[in-house]
Protein backbone atom coordinates (compact mmCIF):
# COMPACT_ATOMS: atom_id res chain seq x y z
CA UNK A 1 0.00 0.00 0.00
CA UNK A 2 1.22 3.63 -1.24
CA UNK A 3 1.93 6.04 1.64
CA UNK A 4 -0.72 7.92 0.24
CA UNK A 5 -3.45 5.29 0.49
CA UNK A 6 -2.25 4.70 3.84
CA UNK A 7 -2.02 8.16 4.97
CA UNK A 8 -5.89 8.91 3.73
CA UNK A 9 -7.02 5.30 5.57
CA UNK A 10 -5.40 6.95 8.77
CA UNK A 11 -7.33 10.22 7.81
CA UNK A 12 -10.21 8.51 7.77
CA UNK A 13 -9.95 6.05 10.36
CA UNK A 14 -9.16 9.05 13.17
CA UNK A 15 -12.48 10.81 11.61
CA UNK A 16 -14.58 7.76 12.15
CA UNK A 17 -13.54 6.98 15.27
CA UNK A 18 -13.48 10.57 16.83
CA UNK A 19 -17.11 11.44 15.14
CA UNK A 20 -17.92 8.01 16.90
CA UNK A 21 -16.05 8.91 20.53
CA UNK A 22 -18.58 12.51 20.26
CA UNK A 23 -21.69 10.66 19.47
CA UNK A 24 -21.25 7.86 21.57
CA UNK A 25 -20.55 9.73 24.77
CA UNK A 26 -23.92 11.99 23.64
CA UNK A 27 -26.13 9.12 23.27
CA UNK A 28 -24.86 7.17 26.40
CA UNK A 29 -24.12 9.72 28.91
CA UNK A 30 -27.36 9.80 30.55
CA UNK A 31 -28.00 6.63 31.12
CA UNK A 32 -25.21 5.90 32.11
CA UNK A 33 -25.09 8.79 35.07
CA UNK A 34 -28.56 7.51 36.00
CA UNK A 35 -27.58 3.59 36.16
CA UNK A 36 -24.18 4.13 37.53
CA UNK A 37 -23.98 6.67 39.75
CA UNK A 38 -27.46 6.98 40.22
CA UNK A 39 -28.74 10.54 39.34
CA UNK A 40 -31.84 11.49 38.89
CA UNK A 41 -32.97 11.76 35.01
CA UNK A 42 -33.15 15.65 35.23
CA UNK A 43 -29.73 15.25 36.70
CA UNK A 44 -28.03 13.45 34.39
CA UNK A 45 -29.49 15.07 30.98
CA UNK A 46 -28.65 18.68 32.79
CA UNK A 47 -24.87 16.74 32.64
CA UNK A 48 -25.81 15.53 29.37
CA UNK A 49 -26.47 19.32 28.24
CA UNK A 50 -22.91 20.21 30.03
CA UNK A 51 -21.66 18.06 27.66
CA UNK A 52 -22.43 19.12 24.71
CA UNK A 53 -21.87 22.67 25.83
CA UNK A 54 -18.19 22.14 26.92
CA UNK A 55 -17.70 20.96 22.96
CA UNK A 56 -19.17 24.05 21.64
CA UNK A 57 -17.08 26.04 24.06
CA UNK A 58 -14.16 24.47 23.40
CA UNK A 59 -15.01 24.55 19.43
CA UNK A 60 -14.87 27.91 19.66
CA UNK A 61 -12.13 28.03 22.09
CA UNK A 62 -9.96 25.32 19.40
CA UNK A 63 -10.02 28.55 16.81
CA UNK A 64 -8.94 30.87 19.19
CA UNK A 65 -5.90 28.87 20.21
CA UNK A 66 -5.04 27.36 16.90
CA UNK A 67 -3.26 30.07 15.81
CA UNK A 68 -0.68 30.43 18.58
CA UNK A 69 -0.44 26.33 19.76
CA UNK A 70 0.75 24.13 17.54
CA UNK A 71 -1.22 21.33 16.13
CA UNK A 72 0.48 18.28 17.36
CA UNK A 73 0.83 19.73 20.88
CA UNK A 74 -3.13 20.94 20.46
CA UNK A 75 -4.20 17.05 19.40
CA UNK A 76 -1.79 15.68 21.84
CA UNK A 77 -3.79 17.57 24.83
CA UNK A 78 -6.91 16.92 23.10
CA UNK A 79 -6.03 12.78 23.47
CA UNK A 80 -4.90 13.06 27.17
CA UNK A 81 -7.20 15.03 28.37
CA UNK A 82 -10.21 13.09 26.68
CA UNK A 83 -8.42 9.67 27.82
CA UNK A 84 -8.17 11.42 31.65
CA UNK A 85 -11.78 12.44 31.23
CA UNK A 86 -13.38 8.57 30.31
CA UNK A 87 -11.44 7.11 32.73
CA UNK A 88 -13.14 9.84 35.21
CA UNK A 89 -16.53 8.93 34.33
CA UNK A 90 -15.65 5.05 34.01
CA UNK A 91 -14.02 4.85 37.76
CA UNK A 92 -16.18 7.98 39.30
CA UNK A 93 -18.72 7.12 42.01
CA UNK A 94 -19.89 10.52 42.71
CA UNK A 95 -21.14 13.41 40.72
CA UNK A 96 -18.00 15.23 41.21
CA UNK A 97 -16.13 13.50 39.31
CA UNK A 98 -18.90 13.04 36.57
CA UNK A 99 -19.15 16.44 36.24
CA UNK A 100 -15.14 16.78 35.85
CA UNK A 101 -15.26 13.76 33.60
CA UNK A 102 -17.72 14.92 31.45
CA UNK A 103 -16.14 18.81 31.05
CA UNK A 104 -12.88 17.38 30.27
CA UNK A 105 -14.74 14.92 27.94
CA UNK A 106 -16.50 17.97 25.95
CA UNK A 107 -13.41 19.91 26.05
CA UNK A 108 -11.29 17.56 24.59
CA UNK A 109 -13.07 16.29 21.68
CA UNK A 110 -14.06 19.88 20.28
CA UNK A 111 -9.93 20.24 19.12
CA UNK A 112 -10.29 17.70 17.02
CA UNK A 113 -12.55 18.64 14.71
CA UNK A 114 -11.52 21.85 14.17
CA UNK A 115 -8.10 20.38 13.41
CA UNK A 116 -9.25 18.13 11.02
CA UNK A 117 -11.22 20.47 8.96
CA UNK A 118 -8.08 22.50 9.13
CA UNK A 119 -5.99 20.14 7.59
CA UNK A 120 -8.88 19.00 4.76
CA UNK A 121 -8.83 22.22 3.77
CA UNK A 122 -5.10 22.94 3.24
CA UNK A 123 -5.08 19.45 1.64
CA UNK A 124 -8.36 20.08 -0.92
CA UNK A 125 -8.61 24.16 -1.35
CA UNK A 126 -12.35 23.26 -2.89
CA UNK A 127 -13.88 21.30 0.53
CA UNK A 128 -17.06 23.06 1.43
CA UNK A 129 -17.97 21.76 4.90
CA UNK A 130 -20.87 23.53 4.51
CA UNK A 131 -21.84 21.82 1.47
CA UNK A 132 -20.82 18.59 3.08
CA UNK A 133 -23.00 18.91 5.94
CA UNK A 134 -25.84 19.87 4.24
CA UNK A 135 -25.62 16.84 1.65
CA UNK A 136 -26.02 14.21 4.45
CA UNK A 137 -27.32 15.71 7.48
CA UNK A 138 -30.05 18.62 6.17
CA UNK A 139 -31.56 16.24 2.89
CA UNK A 140 -32.56 13.17 4.96
CA UNK A 141 -34.56 16.02 7.21
CA UNK A 142 -36.26 17.62 4.26
CA UNK A 143 -36.97 14.18 2.64
CA UNK A 144 -38.76 13.22 5.72
CA UNK A 145 -40.81 16.53 6.21
CA UNK A 146 -41.54 16.77 2.59
CA UNK A 147 -43.11 13.30 3.17
CA UNK A 148 -44.89 14.19 6.09
CA UNK A 149 -43.03 12.20 8.58
CA UNK A 150 -40.96 13.44 11.63
CA UNK A 151 -37.08 12.04 12.04
CA UNK A 152 -38.80 8.67 14.23
CA UNK A 153 -40.89 8.32 10.70
CA UNK A 154 -44.48 8.48 12.55
CA UNK A 155 -46.99 10.55 10.34
CA UNK A 156 -47.42 14.51 11.12
CA UNK A 157 -50.50 14.56 9.45
CA UNK A 158 -49.61 17.52 6.53
CA UNK A 159 -47.94 16.27 3.76
CA UNK A 160 -46.25 19.05 2.19
CA UNK A 161 -45.95 18.94 -1.94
Amino acid sequence: MSSVLRRRFCWRCCCFFQFGNEGAIGGWLALFLTQKIGMSPASSIFLLALYFAALLAGRILAQVLLRSVGHGRMLFGSVLMGLFGCLMLAFTTNSFGAVTGVLLCGAAFSAVLPLAFERIGDRFPYFRPGFSYGIFFDCPDRGAAGAGLDRAGTPTGSAST
